[in-house]
């Protein structure tokens, strides 16, 4: 999502060839990436990997978008009821 920023995780991709068949990224909730250089980090990573049908798996501790119109969006899209989701506002 374009201006959505994010504070603290990780991306894993897992080839599920072998058992150590995986990449992971890291970053510490004092790093603050943009959504799309980290969907940008992601595909990078799949692209080393180089597995047939990789598994992504992403961690986040925060996430910040740009409007509450913008936060809404995302949980329809990703199917989360907004009532239920902890947001707080800056």
């Amino acid at each position: 999502m374009s201006g959505a920023k994010v504070k603290g995780g990780s991306v894993e991709v897992k080839g599920k060839r072998t058992e150590d068949d995986y990449l992971t990224l890291r970053f510490g909730r004092d790093v603050t990436i943009e959504a799309t250089e980290l969907d940008r980090s992601a595909k990078e990573l799949a692209t080393l990997l180089a597995a047939e049908q990789p598994v992504v798996t992403l961690q986040l501790s925060s996430v910040a978008f740009p409007s509450g119109r913008d936060l809404m969006a995302f949980c329809d899209d990703m199917a989360l009821d907004f009532d239920r989701v902890e947001w707080k506002q800056e």
